[in-house]
């Protein structure tokens, strides 16, 4: 297979700050030089979201704390995180591809569980065959996601939507703006391959909303065998 070239702003992201929501009303998110329709620097007026039709009611948001596993049952996904940022070019860094089963989590925005829209990272495919995000598209509505996190409880989201979107005309809002709920996004790549710009056109991007938390007993354990290995 040819490798996921990942993509996840459709355009440079630059200064990319998630602001605490304001009380009474919208808040806004910068994407560095260019929104999704690539129409230069500005602000992007988010409302408040409520959950989709058929989703659970959402959970009370968490304390922040990192991510350590990500377990997605329905398409056999059980990874590590690794924390990324932003690469020299302004773009969201990815999860070495030489590593196709560990998944990035954007360091500079919420952790998941926590309010607001924690973004996780990860390969479609490899140049040697499938990644850890190969069949992330096929999640449904009400589909779990659970996050093992480095304090020890565990953040279960159920997925709301799914959306394939051109890299081209990336939904910055939707993905990085302010929430009034502890939201996840998983992006990985999607569409056809242009081997010219050796890139996926598309991306596909999860939607999901936090609905329970417990406390876990392997988020200690998974980060000391995971720092154990690097």
């Amino acid at each position: 297979m040819l490798a996921c070239a990942f993509l996840a702003t459709g355009g440079t992201l630059g200064a990319l700050v998630y602001a605490p929501e304001k009380a009474g009303g919208s808040v806004s998110v910068y994407a560095g030089t260019g929104d999704a329709a690539g129409s230069g620097r500005g602000g992007f007026s988010v409302s408040r979201g409520d959950a989709q039709p058929g989703t659970p009611p959402g959970a009370r948001p968490m304390a922040r704390s990192k991510p350590v596993s990500v377990k997605i049952a329905k398409i056999g996904v059980g990874a590590p995180v690794d924390p990324v940022g932003i690469n020299a070019n302004g773009i969201i860094e990815a999860p070495p591809i030489e590593n196709p089963n560990l998944i990035g989590w954007y360091k500079h925005g919420p952790t998941p569980g926590e309010k607001g829209p924690a973004i996780i990272l990860g390969h479609v495919d490899t140049y040697t065959g499938p990644a850890v995000f190969a069949e992330l598209a096929t999640l449904k509505k009400g589909d779990r996601i659970e996050v093992s996190r480095a304090d020890g409880s565990v953040a279960v989201f159920a997925v709301e939507r799914v959306e394939h979107v051109s890299k081209k005309r990336f939904p910055t809002a939707s993905v990085y703006g302010n929430l009034d709920h502890a939201g996840l996004r998983l992006i990985t790549c999607g569409g056809t391959f242009d081997r010219e710009a050796r890139s996926y056109t598309e991306n596909a991007i999860v939607y999901a909303r936090l609905v329970a938390s417990r406390p876990g007993r392997d988020a200690s354990a998974l980060t000391m065998s995971f720092l154990k290995d690097r």
